[in-house]
């Protein structure tokens, strides 16, 4: 064909993954980052696992791969893994193929906080606190009483209130 000057075609370019980001806990591995293509066919993310297939991520431009690592993909405790993340466009064309590692970290604790509780009447009373889980496992906030004899299911779980009600005058320990 007959092009002017300013005219040329350009051959087409891969996809560049420009940043990413991931973070894990006990059971799940979050990737999040950005992917760029000067053709715009950018058509998938893929996360590859060291040694297995790997898992399309969603999105394409701003895209997170979920992985859950504790029982789908069953990565010990404290073993450190090898990943690559690489962004394909229409035509199957690999971008820069990045690298990382990841380690599975050990099962953590919820942590309570503020902590604050109120009596009525001499028989009832309220406990309010906050409650933070970095595996993002929180399920349910329990008051353990009478010497962890007795057990309260409290409404909540970020924020949470558990409510005695008619119990004994004396001294408690709460865990």
């Amino acid at each position: 064909g007959v092009y002017n000057q300013g005219e040329c075609p350009s051959d087409p370019q891969p996809p560049v993954i420009t940043n990413y980001q991931h973070s894990e806990n006990y059971y799940t591995l979050v990737v999040t980052g950005n992917a760029t293509d000067p053709d715009g066919d950018i058509d998938r993310v893929v996360l590859g696992l060291s040694g297995v297939t790997g898992v399309v991520c969603s999105g394409t431009t701003s895209f997170t791969c979920t992985v859950d690592i504790a029982s789908e993909y069953e990565l010990p405790v404290g073993e450190s893994t090898g990943m690559t993340l690489t962004a394909y466009d229409s035509r199957d064309v690999g971008s820069n193929i990045v690298s990382f590692n990841v380690t599975r970290p050990e099962n953590q604790a919820p942590v309570l906080a503020n902590i604050n509780h109120q009596v009525s009447g001499g028989v009832n009373m309220t406990v309010t606190g906050t409650a933070t889980d970095v595996d993002g496992d929180l399920a349910s906030v329990h008051l353990r009483y009478f010497d962890m004899i007795g057990n309260l299911d409290c409404t909540g779980t970020a924020t949470f209130t558990c409510d005695l009600t008619n119990h004994p005058i004396g001294v408690y320990n709460f865990i």
